[in-house]
């Protein structure tokens, strides 16, 4: 599988201007599929509170639904897990790079509940 480099700048920076779109696009390393296909031996959720930020903008794959749906199937495993989900309305895929305030804000707020 292969992202074109006009998908990419669609699918994970669409929140970005078209130049911080660029620019990020540029540093974008080649990913195993593995990643997709491979058993995981751990879930740290499982074990560890944990909270899951979305990008309520997100043009991934992974759509609204989706999340749902692995949140639930989580929650069926562990009730606790992903207690909290946060939304960053104007956020895509890349929470870190487009929203880096909102995304710290959020990780904080989650420290705090855990602490």
């Amino acid at each position: 599988m292969t992202v074109e480099p006009e998908d990419a700048k669609k699918i994970f920076y669409n929140d970005l201007t078209p130049e911080q779109g660029e620019e990020q696009f540029s540093k974008l390393m080649p990913q195993s599929l593995g990643v997709y296909s491979s058993t995981s031996s751990y879930a740290a959720w499982v074990d560890i509170p944990s909270t899951f930020l979305q990008g309520d903008k997100d043009q991934s794959s992974i759509s609204a639904a989706m999340v749902e749906m692995m949140i639930k199937g989580a929650q069926q495993l562990n009730p606790s897990a992903f207690d909290v989900i946060e939304h960053c309305p104007e956020g895509g895929h890349c929470l870190m790079i487009s929203n880096p305030d909102w995304t710290a804000a959020a990780l904080i707020r989650a420290a705090e509940v855990d602490a």
